[in-house]
Formats: C-alpha cells, structure tokens, sequence
C-alpha cells in the first residue's frame, strides 16, 4: 500500500496556506475596488463640461453649453495627466512638478477622492490662478454669459485678470436675487439668480400643454426689473422648436478697426433669446475668431434648414461691421477674416443672407441687424482708397409676403453708432431695453411692432446728440408686426 511522506503531507499543507492566502488577498482587492465605485457613486466623478473646461477646449465647451448642460454642477476634477498637469494640480490647483509619482499613487488610491468637487466655473478659476491662457479666460467668459454662479469665496480669490468680472457679475446676481425674494415676494416669480437651460428645458413639454400657444398670456412669468439692459426681467416659456444665430464680431483678423462692443451686444442678445423662450442648445453663438465665414455659411445655409421646423421661429442677430462693394455696391457682413478689399470671397452678401433665410420653412423668421453698410464709418468699413457710398448700395430685397423681418440698425447711407457710457451699440441698447419692458403695448405684450416704435425715436434722438443721423429700418414696410408678439 502506497503512503505518503511527511514532506509531501508538509508540502501538501503549505500549498493549501498559500492558496487561502491568495483568496484572502484577492477578497480584500475586490472589497477595496468596492468601496472605491461607491465613493465615486456617492462623492460623483467629473462631468463632461469640467473635462473641457479643463482640456482648454472652448469649442466643446460651447457646445456643451449649447446642448443645456448645467454650467453649475459640480463635479470632482480630472484625475490624470491632462493639459501637461499630472494629478496633484488637478487636486489642489497648485504647481507641482517632479511628483509625478506620489500623484500616481493618489490616483490609485480612494484619496483623489477627497479632492473638493468644483463646477465649471471654480475649475477655470483654478486652473486662470496657476497661469495665464487666452483661451481659460475666454471659457470663464463664456460660463459667466451662461449664467454660472459666482461665489463670494471666487471673488476673494480671484485671478487678476477676471476680478473685476466677477465681481460685477456677482453684484449684479445678488441684486437680482433680492429684488425676486426679498424686495417682492408677493409674485410668483422664478429666480432670478441664473439657471440652467437643462432645468428649463426639462419643463417644455408640461409648460407647453399647460400654457397653450405662444400668445397666451400664461406664457409669462414676471420677475422685477434688472440692474441693466444686459440681464433679461421676464422669462417666457420654452418654444422647443425656435432656433437662433447670434453673431458679433468685435475684432478683426485684418487691420480694420474693431467694431465697438460688439461682443457684448451678442452676449446680451444672446440672454434675451434664452429669456424669449428659446432652447440654449438651440442657440448658436459665434464671436470673433469663431464668427469666420465658412461658420455662417455652415450655420445658416445647413444647420438652420436641417432643424428648423414649420412652426419655428428663427432669429438671427448680427453685431459688428458692414461694407459695401465699390464696384457693385453690394452690401456685405463682415465676418472675422473679413476683407473689404476682397468682400466677394471673405465676407457674407447681406442679399444671400435674406434668400436663405427666406427659404426656411419656419413660421417667421426675424433678423437684427447692428451694423451699416455705407463705408463712411462707425460700424462699416470700405477698401483702402475707395469712397464711401451714399445711394448706390444695394441691401437686398425682403419680401412683403415673406416670412422675413428685418430690423436694420439706420440706413443704408448712415452710420450705426455706439453709445459709450452703456458700452452697447445705439440700435441694442435701446432693442433690449424694449425687450425689457419699455416697449410693453396697452395689452401689456411687447409686439415686434411696439419693439419699433420704441426703439425708433430713441435711437434717432441718441444720434442727433451726435450730430449725425441714424434711422432704424423695419423691413418690409408695413409688414404685420403688431402680429408678431416677443413676449
């Protein structure tokens, strides 16, 4: 009968230690996993806005932005090696080089989840505070005109660079905020400390049914007046089916002159078209270097007939200059590469741009036009050499039995001025000042037609203490715009 040896009981019994050892370890391991999934569930991972706003990506953070993401949630900082940062700047957004070890240890470990969680905001602050980058200061930029909130602890703590930003941005936030719960709290208001387009956008639908058409006048919810033009007073319920270009072009690629605050015209426009109902995600908003013309050409010509609807609206603003063809005198937009000696193959036709407009299958489409076209100054330019021109220019037709409005800033042989002290173009201000209740009709709506009347006179006196004339044009003549109600 064959028996075992002690050594081979001995080796026996070592192998069965060894292999509960391992079991053991490897148990602990998958509790360890374990608890670090559920402290990512419960503590939340980054969000993808926070990763863009980290990555230094203003397209994706535009996007984002445009598609509703909430510009206030928070979420924990990239963990790894991104923007040449390794993990503990992204931790505790101070520089540190030649830990990259200890960083790696961190990422492996549930410690990376005690990093405090930040919004998109307090992400670019961080990351503005460790150096100075064009474009994180153009993404805080971006998040401040899509109303991120700012904190007393941002503006103690931040960069030079956006300081004052934030702290007119946070003043203004908390005015606007007592005014709607403190100075008047007998309305029923919504707050007007900034929200997301994701949580306006998520009541569309019961908004919808519960208000009826777009001229019910339950489709407005009042909220008290602002600090200033830049930040609408009234809330209209989402329209899920308008769509919106907005464009403004302050600097230019070429040596022109920079068309005086036209950035802010469109970040204010831009506002009172997400106040007017507008979807966020639905607004594309181009500005500078991004208002390029293969980017009008893309938005208008195929974004625009691709989504819109029949019962849409579309809006479209531009702010910034004009110029007319010498030859022809043809009326252009002048997008960033624009060149006034070139404007067949860099700029817009202002004529193309009503055709296309036209042709959209929406129920109206209403056009805002902050610019001149007579080559003689203020928001127009002209080729080097050439003389302006005065009644040779040729805007385009708009059909009186079309869908196309058009509000013309003066024209066609004026100068579209600006008004210093409200670093607003003359024709804006006084446009948003209407959408903001000074242009309200008897039936307490403000009408495209009213928003005329208004701005009309105001904008002529403005320029007469100028000495020069500007006429605000509504286009077609006696079109029905005391039809067409804004809110």
């Amino acid at each position: 009968m064959f028996t075992n040896s002690p050594q081979d009981s001995r080796s026996y019994v070592k192998d069965i230690r060894m292999e509960r050892r391992k079991n053991k370890l490897f148990g602990r391991i998958r509790i360890w996993a374990l608890l670090q999934t559920s402290l990512i569930a419960f503590c939340g991972c980054t969000t993808p806005l926070i990763r863009a706003v980290n990555n230094g990506d203003y397209n994706q953070v535009q996007a984002l932005l445009n598609r509703g993401m909430d510009p206030n949630t928070k979420g924990l900082p990239p963990i790894g090696f991104q923007g040449g940062q390794n993990i503990c700047d992204n931790i505790f957004c101070t520089p540190a080089p030649g830990i990259g070890l200890l960083g790696f240890g961190i990422m492996l470990c549930p410690m990376s989840l005690l990093s405090p969680r930040r919004t998109p905001l307090e992400q670019a602050l961080c990351l503005l505070s460790g150096t100075h980058s064009d474009t994180q200061l153009e993404i805080t930029e971006l998040l401040l005109q899509s109303d991120a909130r700012v904190s007393s602890q941002d503006v103690r703590d931040a960069p030079p660079s956006v300081a004052r930003l934030l702290s007119e941005t946070h003043e203004r936030q908390m005015a606007a905020f007592e005014q709607n719960h403190i100075l008047a709290p007998s309305y029923n208001r919504i707050s007007a400390v900034p929200h997301s387009a994701a949580s306006l956008d998520s009541g569309a639908s019961k908004n919808s049914a519960e208000n009826g058409n777009r001229d019910s006048p339950q489709g407005t919810v009042p909220i008290s007046a602002p600090i200033s033009v830049n930040t609408p007073n009234y809330s209209e319920r989402i329209h899920p089916d308008d769509f919106a270009v907005v464009v403004g072009v302050e600097k230019y690629a070429e040596s022109l002159p920079p068309a005086e605050f036209a950035t802010s015209d469109a970040k204010a426009v831009f506002k009172h078209l997400r106040a007017l109902g507008v979807p966020a995600r639905h607004i594309v908003f181009l500005s500078n270097e991004r208002a390029g013309k293969s980017e009008l050409v893309k938005n208008i010509e195929r974004w625009l007939p691709m989504n819109v609807k029949s019962d849409s609206r579309v809006y479209f603003y531009f702010s910034g200059h004009g110029a007319p063809d010498p030859t022809t005198g043809d009326a252009y937009l002048l997008p960033f590469s624009g060149d006034p000696s070139d404007l067949p193959d860099t700029a817009y036709p202002l004529s193309r741009l009503y055709a296309h407009l036209s042709r959209l299958k929406a129920h109206k489409v209403i056009a805002m036009l902050d610019s001149c076209f007579s080559g003689a100054g203020g928001r127009s330019v002209i080729a080097s050499g050439a003389r302006p021109l005065v009644n040779q220019i040729k805007e385009g037709t708009v059909s009186p039995k079309g869908k196309l409005l058009v509000l013309t800033a003066s024209k066609a042989d004026q100068i579209s001025g600006v008004l210093e002290d409200k670093r607003h173009g003359a024709f804006t201000y006084y446009l948003l000042k209407g959408l903001n209740g000074a242009a309200l009709n008897q039936q307490d709506h403000v009408t495209l037609d009213s928003l005329y009347s208004y701005l009309k006179p105001q904008v002529e006196d403005a320029a007469h203490l100028d000495s020069r004339d500007q006429d605000p044009q509504l286009l077609p003549p006696n079109s029905p715009a005391e039809d067409i109600k804004l809110r």
